[in-house]
C-alpha cells in the first residue's frame, strides 16, 4: 500500500472487505447448505399438504 495515495488505500480496503465477505459467505454456505435444504423441503411439503384448503371470508 502506498500511504501517499488515498485511492490505493481505499481500493485495497474495499478489496480486502470483499474478499473477507466472500470467504465468510462461502464458508457459511458450505456449512449450512444441508440444514437449509432440509427446512425448504419441509416447507414445500407443508405447502403441498395445505394447498387444497381455500381461505375465504364471505361474511
Amino acid at each position: 500500500m502506498n500511504p501517499l495515495n488515498p485511492w490505493v488505500a481505499l481500493i485495497e480496503m474495499l478489496f480486502l472487505l470483499g474478499a473477507a465477505f466472500t470467504l465468510g459467505w462461502g464458508i457459511a454456505y458450505l456449512r449450512y447448505r444441508k440444514p437449509i435444504q432440509t427446512q425448504q423441503r419441509a416447507i414445500d411439503q407443508f405447502h403441498r399438504k395445505t394447498s387444497g384448503f381455500t381461505h375465504t371470508n364471505d361474511t
